[in-house]
């Protein structure tokens, strides 16, 4: 569930289009194995000091209820948790009142 507001935050797509030539910063035809850039690690946190510094961890985004991974990009609470308690996943307003209605989610 998501309000209103936090709309046009989803209309990003997740993940960039490998086919725009200006998604990345890949050299075509280039060696892989002989490449020294660090790479993205996801055991590394975000603004920690290492290798893949500043690089995203897929791993980074936890529901602040139960702790699963989030679906979406800027989320704080899993779909599951935001349908139950009626909240924004994202900003987590109130969107409904849930104290007449029975929330489950399988």
């Amino acid at each position: 569930m998501v309000c209103k507001k936090c709309e046009k935050k989803l209309t990003g797509v997740a993940a960039p289009d490998p086919f725009q030539p200006a998604s990345s910063t890949r050299k075509i035809g280039e060696n892989k194995l002989l490449t020294a850039r660090a790479r993205a690690s996801p055991y590394v946190k975000p603004g920690s000091s290492g290798v893949g510094k500043g690089k995203i961890n897929t791993y980074g985004n936890k529901c602040i209820d139960c702790k699963q991974s989030v679906q979406q990009n800027n989320a704080t609470r899993c779909q599951k948790c935001a349908y139950k308690k009626g909240l924004c996943a994202i900003c987590g307003n109130i969107i409904l009142d849930v104290s007449r209605y029975k929330q489950t989610s399988k």
